[in-house]
């Protein structure tokens, strides 16, 4: 009888987190219409043998593959795996050391794609993240059902997360935190069932091994989990050291600087990127704009707790601390001498009997609680603090949520856990407190997913002919004010013949002469309009406009590039046929022929 109840809660989690599978695919398949830059850079730096970057060289800031007609195949190469590329580890181990992250996350994306040689797909990254996603479940699954107790509030804890925009964002964005965040949820598991079920090291050694390796993991795949797994060993060798459990203390704590030393000697670009010469956290914080971090720390948690519950915490200051006082002091006022007046009654004693035994169990029940709840809290502000210190929101806009993304199950785990406590304290029968942790779920389920932000999906506005709508033959001129986006059109122009990425200064003087490019072949003007016009940048943060003080333009005019194209050899008109748009660039689309 106990062996099918279990079968069947097994298969009960299962179906959700097929279920969930399923719902976050379509939403990623109808949805996702644009891509952040790191969302290509990811492909390039799985895919690319010849260089890390396809706008520059890697040493010296160099420019290339501009100013000049390019053929297309070079954008192809950059985001794919040529059939003589296959499994080329060394060629992924040299670009992550030319980029701000360790390589893990790089070769496991390398290993989908070398299947599909010479193609490209967003579905290929997908394809890792829902892996991860599967997995983390099954963590957030074990973690609960060891902090409470019970299996089913373990069920409810991932159908609660993995409904969340919270989960759908780690998984549609196609980058590295998604194996990072797995790998986080399953390090706190394991510290957790080190502190929670070991009764002598010996029976310890497998989840010494276990933490071992995925400390090693998680170092080796994003260098924003050192913060995590420090804080996470912090805790625990603090409750070690100070429950004078000596032995566990010092093997604990070997245990993970060993694992972070190894990752340090299989990737020693990890000083470099942390601490040396290297653009890593400046080309984070933007150091000329940013937030003061105690704000950004706000802003975090704002984020955080939109993508997980709906409801959030005001970024701005409210009145709400003040409110809260005054009716606490309404509310004193009148039943302080009421409770006076009728002291003596029966049902006001019996009221204050009843609330002092709530008052003592809630002391006796949070004195019991498990040290792990208090790992989860604390590990959430800390990983939310870093970030907020070395990161600009003001830059990165609602997208800076990815460096955080390995605290949002974690918030998860301890939210439905403290909410459990809860309910089983109040609700003894196991069938309604179901329905109640189900129910609970859903509302904030429902409100995650219509008042978070769907930022990952880089909705935009689209009309006529499109980049990808352009023809496979095609010839096409873009140009923008940052070479560098040329990463964003990877994916987008791959497909068609010849490219010539110039500036807003370099195009209005170059040579679009070439005997490579036949003039009979559709030639298009891709024109980044974005800091055109008098155009300046905004930043939304719900729902109040933030104006960007930065002076991105002269002033710039798009009709006098219409005229100037209009005018080259092999075109004889600037015939706007659609607009689409690249990493937030509005760009104009122009028939030239």
């Amino acid at each position: 009888m106990l062996n099918n109840k279990i079968n069947k809660r097994m298969l009960i989690l299962a179906a959700v987190i097929f279920v969930q599978c399923i719902y976050i695919t379509l939403m990623f398949g109808i949805n996702k219409q644009g891509f952040h830059s790191d969302e290509l850079w990811n492909y390039g730096f799985a895919n690319s043998t010849a260089g890390t970057h396809i706008f520059k060289e890697d040493i010296g800031d160099v420019p290339k593959n501009t100013d000049s007609w390019q053929s297309s195949q070079l954008l192809r190469d950059y985001i794919t795996v040529d059939k003589s590329e296959i499994f080329n580890y060394s060629a992924i181990y040299y670009n992550a050391t030319q980029d701000y992250n360790p390589p893990l996350g790089y070769m496991m994306l390398h290993f989908i794609c070398a299947m599909f040689p010479g193609k490209w797909s967003k579905w290929y990254c997908f394809a890792l993240n829902i892996i991860c996603f599967v997995i983390m479940q099954i963590y957030v699954y074990k973690l609960t059902k060891s902090l409470t107790k019970d299996e089913n509030a373990g069920i409810i804890a991932c159908f609660f997360f993995g409904f969340t925009m919270a989960a759908q964002n780690i998984t549609i964005f196609l980058r590295i935190y998604s194996p990072a965040t797995m790998f986080g949820i399953m390090l706190i598991y394991y510290a957790h069932e080190l502190y929670a079920n070991c009764n002598s090291e010996k029976n310890c050694r497998y989840i010494y091994i276990k933490m071992f390796v995925v400390n090693l993991l998680g170092c080796f795949t994003v260098h924003f989990f050192l913060p995590f797994a420090f804080i996470v060993t912090l805790m625990y060798c603090l409750y070690y050291l100070f429950s004078k459990r000596f032995k566990r203390f010092l093997v604990y704590g070997i245990t993970m600087a060993v694992s972070v030393g190894m990752s340090i000697a299989i990737f020693p670009a990890t000083i470099r990127h942390m601490f040396g010469d290297s653009q890593y956290y400046s080309s984070m914080s933007y150091s000329y704009k940013q937030y003061p971090a105690m704000w950004q720390n706000k802003m975090y948690w704002s984020y955080m707790t939109n993508d997980l519950f709906g409801i959030h915490n005001s970024i701005w200051e409210t009145m709400t601390g003040v409110y809260a006082l005054y009716a606490a002091g309404i509310i004193l006022f009148i039943t302080v001498p009421l409770c006076f007046v009728f002291r003596n009654e029966k049902w006001l004693k019996s009221i204050f009997s009843k609330v002092k035994k709530i008052v003592l169990d809630i002391a006796k029940g949070i004195k019991n609680l498990q040290y792990t709840l208090v790992v989860l809290i604390t590990t959430v502000i800390f990983v939310i603090l870093i970030a907020a210190f070395k990161t600009s929101v003001y830059s990165m806009g609602r997208t800076c949520t990815r460096y955080i993304f390995m605290a949002y199950p974690v918030m998860a785990v301890f939210a439905v856990t403290a909410v459990w406590h809860i309910i089983t304290y109040f609700v003894k029968r196991e069938k309604l407190r179901n329905i109640i942790g189900v129910a609970v779920s859903a509302v904030f389920i429902v409100l995650s997913i219509a008042l978070a932000s769907d930022a990952y999906y880089f909705k935009h506005q689209e009309e006529g002919v499109t980049l990808t709508k352009i023809e496979n033959n095609a010839n096409c001129i873009i140009v923008t004010n940052e070479p560098w986006t040329l990463t964003c059109y990877t994916c987008e122009l791959y497909n068609t013949q010849h490219y010539y990425l110039a500036d807003y200064e370099s195009a209005l003087k170059g040579n679009y002469n070439s005997d490579s490019v036949n003039k009979n072949d559709p030639l298009y003007l891709i024109l980044d309009v974005s800091m055109m016009d008098g155009n300046d940048r905004t930043i939304n943060l719900f729902g109040t406009t933030v104006f960007d003080d930065r002076k991105y333009t002269k002033d710039y005019k798009s009709s006098d590039y219409e005229e100037f194209f209009s005018g080259i050899d092999g075109a004889d008109k600037a015939e706007y046929v659609g607009c689409d748009s690249v990493f937030g660039r509005d760009v104009k689309i122009y028939r030239l022929n």
